[in-house]
This record gives structure tokens, sequence and C-alpha cells, in this order.
């Protein structure tokens, strides 16, 4: 029986890369965002968890220097875009739509479009909501919020799932 050693420390540096390349794989469909992204503002996942704030508190209207002069907002049922002002009074009146709202965050990711020169964050969470009738339900959601080069709100889209 031979029995064989080998003292010769192993390169695992492949192993260790933080980027993973995706060369060789073939996908059924081409991104229009076909760079990616890398890492983005915090500054920016503070702005968006503000308004989150503002909005579980009633008045999302307290945040208006987070946005631009024209946005738009875009909810599973309804899109509302405009003017600042006039948006965000749109949206406040969906929040009165419930005497009661709690919002957990999930977690959220900063992210800057490598070929868009774009600024973005990915949130996700949860909203507890109870109705003027008592009513309570809670909603799994995902929202995407883009902002302009000035570092201002432009663009929210929320997907959700209803549980109850």
């Amino acid at each position: 029986m031979n029995l064989l050693a080998c003292n010769n420390p192993v390169n695992n540096s492949a192993v260790t890369s933080k980027e993973e390349s995706d060369s060789g794989i073939y996908y059924a469909y081409s991104p229009i965002y076909s760079n990616g992204y890398k890492f983005g503002s915090y500054k920016n996942v503070k702005l968006v968890t503000d308004v989150w704030k503002q909005f579980e508190n009633g008045d999302i209207t307290k945040t208006a220097d987070s946005f631009a002069d024209d946005i738009t907002f875009v909810y599973p049922d309804q899109v509302i875009g405009g003017k600042r002002d006039t948006v965000l009074a749109q949206v406040k009146k969906l929040r009165d739509s419930y005497s009661v709202l709690q919002s957990y965050i999930y977690s959220w990711m900063p992210a800057r479009a490598k070929d868009h020169d774009e600024d973005w964050v990915f949130i996700w969470g949860k909203e507890q909501l109870t109705d003027k009738e008592g009513k309570l339900k809670s909603i799994e959601i995902h929202e995407i919020w883009q902002f302009n080069k000035e570092g201002k709100i432009i663009f929210m889209q929320q997907y959700h799932t209803r549980h109850s």
C-alpha cells in the first residue's frame, strides 16, 4: 500500500473572487440594463425610509423637499403622476383612508445602474393597515425608487401581495 501526501498550499483565489462572471452563460432575454448595477448611495436609502416613516405617520407631504418637481407613483391599481404637490396630496389622501398603518422593512439596496447613469433604491417590506371600519390587512411590498441627478426622488413603483 502506498500513501502519498502533498504539502503544497492550494490557491483558492478563483473561489474567493468577489464577482462571479457570467461569461459562457446564455440567457433567454437580454436586459435593458445590460451592465447591471453597483452599490449606490445610502443617502438615497435615508430619503426613502424617511418617506416611508412620514407615510406611516400620516403626512407624506412633510417630505416634499425629497422629491423633484415632477414625480410619478405607480401602484398595482393606479398611477399618480404630475407636479410634486399634487401627487403628494393624492398619496396623502390614499394614506388617509387607513386609521392605522404600521410599516416593517425587511431589507434595502441602494443601486447605481452602470450603463444608464441612474440611482435607485430597492426596498422590501410589509405594511399592516387598518381601514376606517377596523378591518386589518397585511401587504408584502417591493418598491423601486428612482432619483434624478440632484438626488431628488422622481419615480416610485410598488409591487405587493396581499395576505389578508
